[in-house]
């Protein structure tokens, strides 16, 4: 079993993402995939854990051929949700049984999937 170490080796955390997503998407057979862009590093060395899996992500899909969506906070406006509130009460609104208690960063990866939708 692989898990996440921030501190391993390029190299290494460029080959975790990629097995994990890989065992992911054979597990689901998604016919379209959806991610939140996020790069808020607070350090230098967190950038790499931050921006990988993007590229990585999208090398899979373009391999898979599978179409990818990408979606920004930015991206979830009260016109793009046609919801006229705040876009985390959106999540509550639009996503059928969405636990209430779900962080933000949360709520806005599942918006990005429900947009793709």
């Amino acid at each position: 079993m692989h898990r996440f170490v921030p501190a391993q080796p390029r190299t290494a955390l460029a080959n975790f993402f990629k097995q994990t997503f890989r065992e992911v998407i054979d597990h689901v057979r998604p016919t379209r995939l959806a991610y939140r862009l996020s790069l808020d590093p607070k350090k230098a060395e967190q950038f790499a854990y931050l921006a990988f899996p993007f590229g990585i992500l999208n090398l899979i899909a373009y391999e898979a051929e599978l179409p990818i969506d990408e979606y920004m906070l930015q991206s979830f406006t009260k016109r793009a949700l046609d919801f006229p509130g705040d876009k985390h009460a959106a999540c509550d609104a639009k996503i059928a049984g969405f636990p209430g208690s779900a962080k933000k960063e949360t709520r806005s990866a599942a918006l990005a999937a429900w947009m793709a939708l």
